[in-house]
């Protein structure tokens, strides 16, 4: 590990780049994989079948990309819909989760590049001269709609409009809890995901502090303070998150923290 020792405030402020390293801060993390989107689709189908609903839609967003890959990053909202519907099918005993993708046709090309695991993943496409609700729940008819239509809850009231008015013999609610919950349950790729982000947070928290009090005119913090003189200078205590972000700082030293502690 690199240690900062001796240094003054002045040259150290001015020569070092505060932000090297952060960027590869978490590059030990990996990212969720597909078989376990796959897990989460099959979860959410047995509490689909379980409630005895038809389906569940969402948009580009966090829930999409929980269940299927698809973020706002990857799709841009609009006022062209695409829209992930993922039904509960029983299959030799066992549900089975099956995902659509309904797209703009202009735009499925680029939609059927997204990468969305799934279980023989179709894609259905609706032309400027089609209503899209009334495309997506034909594709669904093989399944004789009766149960209600569960839409993630943060997808936009046109949408959720557009899909009450083609099916007006079925109920289009919102997600309930035992669904939201699924979010809840983290699993250790996740945990490790956000253990990581919480460490790179409070390493800026601490650099930004640190930014805003030598900007003050008070040149006392640099690497090589000890926690005493720290708080002797500043009068401050620390809480126990920027602790654990100068702790991660001081143990990787990802960003140069070097031995700055309070």
């Amino acid at each position: 590990m690199h240690v900062l020792t001796h240094v003054s405030p002045e040259s150290y402020l001015v020569d070092h780049d505060r932000w090297k390293g952060l960027a590869s801060h978490c590059s030990d993390a990996q990212p969720i994989n597909g078989s376990e989107i796959l897990q989460r689709q099959e979860n959410l189908a047995k509490i689909l079948y379980e409630d005895g609903a038809s389906a569940y839609i969402a948009e580009p967003g966090a829930n999409a990309q929980y269940f299927g890959n698809i973020s706002e990053a990857t799709w841009r909202l609009s006022e062209r819909p695409l829209l992930l519907i993922i039904l509960p099918t029983l299959e030799e005993a066992n549900i089975v989760a099956k995902v659509t993708v309904l797209t703009p046709a202009f735009e499925e090309t680029r939609a059927r590049s997204l990468s969305v695991p799934g279980i023989d993943v179709s894609y259905v496409s609706w032309a400027e001269d089609e209503d899209p609700y009334t495309v997506a729940l034909h594709a669904l008819s093989a399944l004789e709609l009766e149960g209600p239509i569960y839409v993630d809850g943060m997808m936009r009231h046109f949408i959720v409009d557009g899909l009450q008015k083609a099916a007006p013999g079925v109920r289009v609610m919102s997600a309930p809890p035992e669904v939201t919950q699924l979010r809840a349950r983290k699993s250790q790729a996740e945990l490790d995901l956000l253990r990581c982000a919480n460490e790179v947070s409070g390493c800026i928290r601490i650099w930004m502090w640190l930014a805003h009090w030598n900007h003050q005119g008070h040149r006392s913090l640099y690497p090589g303070r000890t926690s005493p003189n720290v708080h002797w200078d500043t009068g401050i205590t620390s809480s126990s998150d920027d602790r654990r972000g100068a702790r991660c700082c001081r143990s990787y030293g990802k960003m140069g923290l070097g031995t700055f502690w309070w």
